[in-house]
């Protein structure tokens, strides 16, 4: 019979009304939200999630986990939230004793197999909607001598013959690593780190997918630690190591977060107990019915021999049974088929509870995101108007600023304005002073013109020399001149640029170019003046030296 004719409902059909086991309704497991949770914490409320779910230790396997001797503490927590726990199976296990139990759970099996028998009904009880809790430890299936990987490959996940070591981040040792690594998922909902200790990583394909990782600073890198699966109507977790929720390991139980990690897993390993429930009945009552309908319905198939008067003929007895055999094959036939169109409905209801809630999400999605883009759309809008703003501002401070630049410059041509009449007043003092000594020296010219009138004839070199001097001041004073002539334009040019300045602001730097050299061609002119002052002043002491001399040599004389 192929995987797809496997009967997932129908039981042991050789089995008596009295072997049939009783159907224990149960309620159906809430699943909180972290919001609700949260509340509850809050308020002091004892939440009850797992009010009446049953949980199952499998003994069959040599577990190294178990629940009365080093499991106590789960037991204790669980059970405080409503789940009840048990722990006797019996062996071979069997479909119809995986089905008394929500959750069934193999807490490190210790060098034992599980036949293939035993592994079909498994794979059954999960596709039936069971949950089920894998556990190993280091070494993986080698390092335990057990065949976990033939079960959980049914599911997309694999132990590997390793351990996950960790020299940066661990509890103390290296094979206590911690992980901080988790896929989003219900059950790493609220967790903040998991110890690993001395776990194998896992290898996942298909269906499978991990949730909780080794960090990248551990040997090896990145591997999952814990993975999760989704198998027909049922859920499986698959653990690394069992000593997570052990007690009396230094990286067990007693982690808070590994408490959390427990609660959320049970809350999310129990999909729909109701309908697990339901299905099982379903195939019980099956078998009542189908055993009923055979003692009162007429024979599908004759069960006397042909009338041979008292001689039975081989052939005919072998023709009988031969057309017996093809008419019980044909009703079995139809009970797998009936069965597995059962079970085909159960997973197309279920799909379509899915799809309806999926619809309502997708609506409220839908709802959300379009008022999200209405947001968006506004808070654009906001960008564009900020951004904008921003951009006026600036422009009023680069406005502001080339207005102070401005000023600055403006200030700056005030001051080199009044230097340059400062320097202009200062020359016409000179030229004042300069004009005062001319007078005094026209004066004295004029007494020497006067003392020479009378002179004697014979002081005819003595006049020829004041002729000379008298020369070389009309020479003096025509350059004073001229370069009086020279300050008053440059006084000219300078009032003239004063009146450009105030045309345009680009010309004003070639207008300070121009007033710079103006001012330095003034220190060169003024310089120049104060050489001629100088020398000026030389020739006046000259020529009053000389005058002083001829003046007293003309007293010396009769």
């Amino acid at each position: 019979m192929g995987e797809k004719d496997e009967d997932l409902l129908l039981g042991d059909p050789t089995e008596s009304d009295n072997d049939i086991p009783d159907v224990q309704p149960i309620k159906k497991a809430k699943k909180p939200t972290t919001k609700t949770r949260r509340t509850e914490d809050l308020l002091g409320i004892e939440s009850k999630p797992g009010e009446g779910i049953k949980i199952c230790f499998d003994t069959t396997q040599n577990e190294r986990g178990k629940l009365e001797d080093n499991y106590t503490t789960f037991k204790q927590l669980v059970e405080k939230k409503g789940y009840l726990t048990e722990s006797n199976f019996e062996f071979p296990i069997t479909f119809r004793q995986l089905m008394h139990y929500d959750i069934v759970v193999f807490a490190c099996p210790d060098r034992s197999k599980i036949r293939e028998f035993e592994i079909n009904e498994i794979r059954k009880y999960v596709r039936c909607g069971g949950g089920l809790i894998i556990m190993a430890s280091s070494g993986g299936d080698k390092g335990r001598m057990t065949n976990l990987n033939e079960l959980c490959e049914k599911f997309g996940i694999r132990f590997n013959n390793d351990q996950v070591f960790d020299d940066q981040h661990n509890y103390g040792i290296r094979n206590l690593a911690i992980s901080t690594k988790f896929a989003p998922h219900l059950i790493t909902d609220s967790l903040e780190l998991v110890i690993i200790p001395s776990s194998c990583s896992l290898s996942v394909s298909g269906r499978a997918s991990a949730i909780v990782f080794s960090d990248d600073d551990a040997e090896p890198a990145n591997a999952p630690v814990i993975a999760v699966s989704e198998y027909g109507l049922g859920r499986v977790v698959v653990l690394g190591s069992y000593d997570t929720f052990r007690d009396g390991v230094r990286a067990g139980i007693q982690v808070i977060q590994h408490r959390i990690l427990l609660d959320n897993m049970l809350r999310w390993v129990i999909t729909d107990p109701d309908l697990s429930r339901i299905l099982y009945a379903l195939s019980v009552l099956k078998i009542r019915k189908d055993k009923k309908a055979v003692k009162a319905a007429v024979p599908l198939y004759s069960t006397s021999l042909p009338d041979t008067k008292g001689r039975v003929s081989p052939e005919a007895l072998l023709d009988q049974i031969l057309s017996n055999l093809t008419q019980v094959r044909s009703v079995g036939e139809k009970l797998e088929d009936i069965n597995q169109h059962l079970v085909e409905v159960a997973i197309n209801i279920k799909k379509l509870n899915e799809g309806f809630d999926t619809a309502k999400q997708l609506s409220n999605d839908l709802k959300k995101v379009k008022d999200e883009l209405t947001v968006l759309k506004l808070d654009e809008r906001l960008n564009k108007l900020d951004g904008k703003l921003t951009e006026s501002e600036n422009l009023l401070k680069g406005l502001n600023i080339k207005s102070g630049e401005a000023d600055k410059r403006f200030n700056k041509l005030a001051d080199t304005l009044n230097k340059t009449d400062e320097k202009l007043a200062a020359l016409d003092h000179k030229l004042g002073t300069n004009d005062a000594h001319i007078a005094t020296l026209d004066e004295k010219v004029g007494t020497i013109d006067n003392k020479v009138a009378q002179l004697p004839p014979n002081m005819t070199q003595i006049s020829e020399k004041i002729v000379n001097i008298e020369t070389n001041l009309v020479k003096v004073i025509e350059k004073l001149t001229s370069f009086d002539e020279k300050v008053s334009a440059n006084t000219t040019n300078l009032i003239n640029i004063g009146k450009l300045v105030t045309l345009s602001d680009e010309k004003v730097g070639k207008l300070e170019g121009n007033l710079d050299d103006s001012g330095k061609k003034l220190h060169q002119l003024d310089e120049k003046l104060t050489h001629l002052s100088s020398q000026f002043t030389k020739f006046s002491e000259k020529v009053e030296k000389s005058l002083s001399t001829l003046s007293k040599q003309l007293e010396k004389e009769p």
